[in-house]
């Protein structure tokens, strides 16, 4: 794969999303085709009070809020074909730890081609623009913000009324305006799958890719200096799911488990500080406790979910969202509470386990809306990450 530096920048990727959006509007109004419109949009603000806003050992906490707003167009021009734009925002901020503050701008277009009764083509792409208000040149040397374009052909067919074999190419770009992260991915996935009966759904699936890094460099050390090497950073990934849904019509229960299991391969490798190293920089001095880590970025990673909607009456309802598993590193080093490799070395590893429980009120009547609907709810967040790196052993 040629491996070139692209740069996005999202004034282009807008104006591509806006044409398409524009076009898609103006098919629109020709009511002789019989094509039917359907817009939507929906908004929602949420408060946060957390005791880890970072989701480190350091346990930062703060409170602040979220704030997630979507709209889009649904159109049908025949009973075979059919499109979708759609526009969201999000927002987070947080008070007084506020460095990882953000935002983020998405446009996505789908088209939808149905094949008959043999299968339909999707083709989902968009753009997304995320900006970190508080990470600055001036005070970082570095900005986080990115800009982003994907597209994402797929082939889906259906060999019986209940099974489907679905192919897709998968294009992933991210430019980081000032900071040498851009990075292209290229892959490829694929799934099956199966209707049981009316309420159970099977499905079994994989991807695979490669992600090219344009401005990333394999370290190498002269001397006592880091360097760069010719080598450019690649990843290599892969994962396999099997999931299975169930509905429970006695208590009006939507049950999703799901098992994946991803591995990346990277010849990224780490060129690391230790804390002497930071002191002696300071005092002008020699170099200090540096080390150069091979096989960074590499990980082996077994995820088990479990989610699903409960209703309870006719306005309420319980979410729920469990995840548990392990994420070993093939040759990151675990550092202790000094932020100094431990003695003998030991590869990270990592036990996660995230709880999410919501529950949600309909309001629409008490409110007495007339179109569409309000709901208020309460969610409780709960994180656990066992690991021998002492930053990222946190709840």
């Amino acid at each position: 794969m040629e491996r070139t530096s692209v740069k996005m920048r999202g004034g282009k990727s807008i104006f591509y999303l806006a044409i398409i959006t524009v076009l898609t509007l103006f098919c629109a109004n020709d009511t002789s085709a019989g094509i039917t419109n359907h817009f939507w949009g929906d908004a929602g603000i949420s408060g946060i009070n957390t005791n880890n806003v970072y989701r480190t050992g350091n346990s930062y906490g703060d409170i602040g809020f979220d704030t997630d707003f979507n709209m889009g167009l649904r159109t049908k021009f025949s009973k075979y074909t059919f499109s979708r734009v759609s526009y969201q925002f999000r927002m987070k901020e947080f008070f007084t730890e506020n460095i990882e503050n953000n935002s983020t701008h998405t446009g996505d277009f789908l088209f939808k081609q149905r094949l008959g009764e043999a299968g339909v083509i999707n083709i989902n792409a968009g753009a997304e623009l995320m900006r970190f208000p508080n990470i600055t040149l001036e005070k970082y040397q570095i900005t986080q913000n990115s800009n982003r374009v994907f597209i994402s052909p797929e082939l889906k067919v259906y060999p019986t009324n209940s099974t489907s074999i679905g192919v897709s190419l998968d294009y992933d770009g991210v430019s980081f305006p000032d900071y040498d992260l851009d990075k292209i991915r290229m892959g490829y996935s694929g799934s099956i799958g199966q209707e049981v009966s009316i309420y159970t759904y099977i499905k079994i699936g994989g991807d695979f890719g490669n992600s090219d890094y344009s401005e990333r460099y394999v370290y190498g050390i002269s001397g006592i200096t880091r360097t760069d090497t010719g080598e450019l950073r690649v990843d290599t990934g892969n994962s396999w799911y099997v999931s299975l849904s169930q509905y429970i019509p006695v208590i009006k229960s939507d049950l999703l488990v799901t098992y994946r299991r991803s591995e990346l391969a990277s010849n990224g490798n780490y060129f690391d500080f230790g804390p002497e190293q930071w002191e002696d920089m300071e005092e002008g001095s020699i170099a200090g406790d540096e080390r150069l880590v091979n096989n960074y970025y590499s990980y082996v990673k077994n995820m088990l979910n479990l989610s699903g909607k409960v209703s309870l009456g006719e306005s309420f309802k319980v979410k729920f969202n469990l995840l548990y598993g392990s994420m070993k590193y093939q040759g990151r080093l675990a550092k202790d509470e000094n932020d100094e490799f431990k003695d003998p070395d030991e590869f990270r590893s990592d036990t996660p386990l995230i709880l999410s429980v919501e529950l949600i009120e309909d309001m629409t009547e008490e409110f007495d809306i007339q179109f569409g609907n309000i709901e208020v709810g309460l969610r409780y967040n709960y994180e656990n990450n066992k690991s021998n790196d002492y930053l990222y052993n946190y709840t």
